[in-house]
């Protein structure tokens, strides 16, 4: 005997514990034979299973099932077939729909029909509605107060509520195989006091630049009718613009025509269903404003010329009905402001602002909005500006060293984007003198670009020459100088050459002054010259003078021609002796006129005059306290008595290495070496002590010390 599931039983559970009776049979039963379908033939089963005990466990899903079981004793005997119980499984829940009254629904009356919909007809074998019940939650805390039943679908059900206040209701529904749900809590409001409706917007004179604005109120009884009136003439309504029926639960309408502008009014008049009153709300004010402010009137800078790029903007202030919001200021190459250059959007308390503004010709305009955004009326006259910030540019044809004092050109290039020039003065003056030689205003139209050109004699001299030019707005002026010698010949010193008994002494290519010692000895200087009219057959002669710069009266020494270019002189110890520490400067003279040295002291030549006082060990240094900023070089003079390697380097004061000046093998004889004070790397080391060292061989190294000063 089948014992569970009974016979045609509906479940949810899919879950299920099949259960039969034992029997008995003379050889004894070894197992039973269970079988599970969904078609009551077993024709093709979902289940075949052998159970040695009287019962089974197995999943179904949701569907209509059919079982059977039978017993096998031990001899091998298949019992008769069960008799066949049918088990229904259905897992879908049902359905709840078209609940009224819907949420916040607010009935015209305190008897309140509820209705609604339930079904089981969701899933793929549904057990049909069992029952369903409406429950009602009146004092908030979402458990039911009141409960109504009903059997299968049946719906519907008018419940009395008493007194003002905001109900939740839901309906939940129970299917026959036990699978239930239930709808969300819904709101149903009672008001039992006069309908008179809430104005929300627009109201308290709000502003608005629509001509069709949404109007929103609070929501009365569902079966209420709710009219919408709207007057652009009096707040009593005797003119209406708008006079629109719409139903209680109805909160917001958008005009289907445009309103008027200026200040409009409206109000809301509601009508109760089973009453022949109506109830009128508060009347509330607004304003339609479409127009934008009127045109500002740009102050400054009126149409004139600004010097200065930051230039100050200023604008009156202008009022609305709505307020302003902002101004727009706009500067643009083109008066139409197709693409203005720069736009500025300000506060609408600010009338004044500062913007860097190029060069050129601008517009300019301000244009207010309200706090509508309302844009307002553009100015019918054009603000122009000028601005001219950038002085004008001059670019000088340099001129270096000439060699003829005829046909000079001067020649510039002169420009000035902005207002263009009035005119540019060359001035011709004496470096030496300072006194002007010729002043010359070239060009005096307006006009942004010229290219100007002045050709004059001059005599052999030091120059100067400068050109102003003056814009023709505000006369501002850029000058540009340029300093330049002419000369019949030039002359370089290249070689100084300082003779004793024992030594020679050379200093190459010197420019500027230099130190030099000797010994009672002569001095040697070699020139290269060049220029215009040099020949061999020009008579040259060295000036010099101690201590100030010499004239064509002072001492001479004739000059020897070595070449074509080169010239040497030579200074006699004669001339040297009894000058120690003064400084001998000189000029050369070719063919009776005197070549300046324009970077040298006086404009001339020179160098100091001492003498070589040997120091110990065969090791003597020349100017041992240098400049480090300088062209100050350092001299060592030392003997080797035979052929050896021979080391001079120079070291910090921790030891480091500086500069190697030598390293080489020598023979016997008297050397003079050279160092720049400079480092391994070429470059001018810092001030502070430094050692020099000699070393000859395994003999004792010789240190002397070096002091660079600033």
């Amino acid at each position: 005997m089948l014992w569970k599931p009974t016979d045609t039983i509906w479940t949810n559970n899919g879950n299920i514990g099949f259960i039969w009776s034992d029997v008995i049979d003379v050889s004894e039963i070894t197992n039973y034979n269970i079988q599970i379908d969904d078609d009551s033939l077993f024709g093709s089963l979902l289940v075949d299973q052998i159970e040695t005990d009287t019962n089974h466990a197995g999943v179904l899903g949701e569907g209509d099932w059919y079982w059977r079981v039978r017993a096998k004793d031990a001899a091998g005997n298949n019992g008769e077939w069960s008799t066949t119980n049918l088990i229904r499984i259905d897992t879908s829940t049902p359905t709840i729909s078209g609940m009224m009254p819907p949420h916040n629904d607010i009935p015209p009356q305190t008897n309140v029909n509820f209705n609604w919909t339930v079904a089981d007809i969701s899933g793929a074998n549904d057990s049909g509605v069992f029952s369903n019940w409406l429950e009602i939650d009146t004092n908030g805390d979402l458990n039911a107060d009141v409960v109504y039943g009903f059997a299968g679908a049946a719906t519907g059900q008018i419940h009395t509520f008493s007194g003002d206040a905001t109900n939740r209701w839901r309906i939940v529904v129970q299917d026959i195989a036990g699978n239930s749900t239930s709808s969300g809590w819904s709101n149903v409001v009672i008001v039992t006091s006069i309908p008179i409706a809430t104005l929300y917007y627009p109201i308290g004179g709000n502003k608005t630049n629509s001509l069709r604005p949404p109007f929103f109120w609070s929501r009365t009884a569902s079966g209420d009718t709710n009219r919408i009136q709207i007057s652009s003439s009096s707040s009593n309504f005797g003119t209406v613009d708008v006079d629109t029926n719409v139903l209680g639960s109805v909160t917001n309408i958008i005009p289907l025509k445009d309103l008027t502008e200026g200040t409009n009014w409206w109000r809301v008049i509601t009508h109760r269903i089973g009453t022949s009153t109506w109830y009128t709300s508060t009347v509330a004010m607004f304003v339609i404003d479409t127009t934008g402010p009127p045109a500002v009137t740009a102050l400054s800078p009126s149409t004139n010329w600004q010097t200065n790029s930051n230039i100050e903007f200023i604008w009156n202030s202008v009022s609305d009905v709505s307020g302003i919001s902002n101004y727009l200021v706009q500067i643009d190459d083109d008066p139409d402001f197709s693409s203005p250059v720069t736009s500025i959007l300000l506060g609408g308390t600010i009338t004044n602002t500062n913007i860097s503004v190029g060069d050129g010709k601008w517009f300019w305009r301000v244009i207010a909005s309200d706090k509508l955004g309302n844009p307002g009326m553009t100015n019918s006259v054009t603000n122009k500006l000028y601005v001219d910030a950038a002085p004008p540019a001059v670019n000088l044809n340099t001129l270096t060293t000439i060699y003829s004092p005829d046909n000079i050109t001067f020649a510039w290039d002169a420009s000035d984007p902005g207002v263009g020039m009035t005119n540019c003065v060359l001035v011709i003056s004496n470096k030496r003198t300072g006194s002007v030689i010729r002043k010359t205003n070239v060009v005096g139209t307006n006009i942004n670009n010229y290219h100007g050109s002045f050709t004059t004699n001059l005599t052999y001299d030091n120059y100067q020459w400068s050109v102003t030019v003056f814009d023709k707005q505000f006369n501002r002026v850029t000058k540009v100088i340029n300093d330049f010698v002419i000369r019949q010949y030039d002359v370089q010193l290249s070689d100084i050459k300082a003779t004793d008994s024992i030594r020679e002494i050379t200093i190459n290519n010197t420019a500027v002054k230099e130190k030099l010692a000797y010994n009672a000895g002569k001095i040697t200087l070699n020139f290269e010259m060049s220029g215009k009219d040099v020949n061999t057959g020009s008579v040259v002669y060295l000036v010099y003078a101690f201590d100030r710069e010499p004239t064509s009266a002072d001492q001479k020494l004739k000059a020897i021609w070595i070449n074509g270019t080169t010239l040497e002189v030579e200074i006699p110890s004669a001339v040297l002796e009894g000058n120690n520490g003064k400084v001998l400067y000189f000029k050369v003279e070719v063919d009776n006129h005197l070549i300046d040295n324009p970077q040298g002291d006086n404009n001339s030549w020179g160098f100091s005059l001492g003498e070589i006082k040997e120091q110990d060990e065969c090791v003597t240094i020349l100017n041992n306290v240098p400049s480090k900023t300088g062209d100050d070089r350092i001299l060592i003079v030392y003997c080797v008595e035979a052929t050896v390697h021979v080391n001079v380097s120079v070291y910090t004061i921790n030891g480091e290495l500086v500069r190697t000046i030598v390293d080489d093998v020598h023979e016997p004889d008297i050397y003079t070496k050279e160092w720049d004070v400079k480092n391994i790397n070429g470059s001018p080391i810092g001030k502070g002590l430094y050692f020099m060292i000699v070393k000859r061989g395994d003999g004792q190294p010789i240190i002397r010390k070096i002091l660079i000063i600033k």
